[in-house]
């Protein structure tokens, strides 16, 4: 069944990403840079900043973002993250293929990782 964002399971809050972002571990992969902090839930910020084009691609890249964290939401348990682009991110050329191949790696890793921590 797919997954629909609920409030609860999004950050919102200014003093909300400031926690992932100072408390969080800081994550490199070749399209983003990735916050992640454990959490008693699975939480996810987007922060697409204007160096990457104006507001319709800003949205294509959160659109995309959230297609992609839709269907890999199950293996995020417990873990806050907040998703940031790195500039040189052209939302024209993006793809949700390009999305999946960066991303997929590191939120299998990151699976991994919080189940060898319980």
């Amino acid at each position: 069944m797919p997954h629909i964002w609920q409030k609860y399971q999004r950050l919102l809050k200014r003093a909300e990403f400031q926690a992932c972002y100072s408390q969080g571990e800081k994550h490199f992969t070749k399209l983003f840079i990735v916050f992640a902090k454990q959490a008693s839930s699975a939480r996810i910020g987007l922060a697409v900043s204007k160096k990457n084009g104006n507001a319709v691609q800003r949205n294509r890249i959160k659109r995309i973002l959230r297609e992609f964290f839709r269907l890999h939401y199950d293996k995020l348990a417990r873990t806050e993250l907040v998703v940031v682009p790195k500039k040189h991110v052209d939302a024209k050329v993006l793809q949700f293929v390009h999305v999946e191949k960066d991303l997929l790696p590191f939120v299998e890793r990151l699976c991994q990782q919080n189940v060898s921590d319980e």
